[in-house]
């Protein structure tokens, strides 16, 4: 028997981190090795705990899930990151794609998607929401070439993501902190 696949769930709402625990905990395959708000607090559990996954919300409090991520790949950390978030648009799986996301699932999904979403992160493959896989097409979660926003700065990417999904001005300031 193998021994089950340590997680850490990074969740700026109280009430989503709470489901998502209680969701996780009845699958005797998944042990939740622990819990983050922010991106700071993420950084400290990571060191401590050394998961296999991470489950990482894109939009938190103190910063984007995406730069996270970027710096797990870029120090080969061996924890597989699978993004749970709100954001269905194809820029932002692409984004998430290129700096080293494994899998990228809707809150909107049906659990058994989420699971299933896992599995495939936990065999080293790759994950993409089928809605959003079926809008952008094969092999699109990586292509840079022909892509208008292969340009865009981190930042620009940033700003350009939180206004498509709806962001007011004063909302935008908010989350990036200006």
């Amino acid at each position: 028997m193998t021994s089950a696949t340590r997680i850490v769930l990074v969740e700026d709402h109280l009430i989503v981190r709470e489901a998502m625990v209680s969701l996780l905990g009845v699958r005797t395959d998944l042990q939740v090795a622990g819990v983050a708000a922010s991106i700071r607090e993420t950084k400290l559990l990571l060191e401590r705990t050394k998961p296999d996954m991470l489950i990482l919300d894109l939009s938190l409090e103190d910063g984007n899930g995406i730069e996270l991520a970027r710096e797990l790949s870029r120090c080969h950390s061996r924890t597989r990151v699978l993004v749970l978030t709100g954001f269905a648009d194809g820029f932002a799986v692409k984004e998430a794609m290129a700096a080293g996301v494994a899998g990228y699932v809707l809150k909107e999904q049906p659990v058994a998607d989420l699971f299933a979403a896992i599995e495939s992160v936990r065999q080293g493959r790759r994950y993409v929401a089928p809605a959003i896989a079926a809008r952008i097409g094969p092999d699109r979660t990586s292509d840079k070439k022909d892509d208008p926003f292969a340009t865009l700065s981190r930042r620009e990417s940033e700003v350009f993501r939180f206004i498509v999904s709806g962001c007011s001005s004063k909302e935008l300031a908010r989350r990036l902190f200006i």
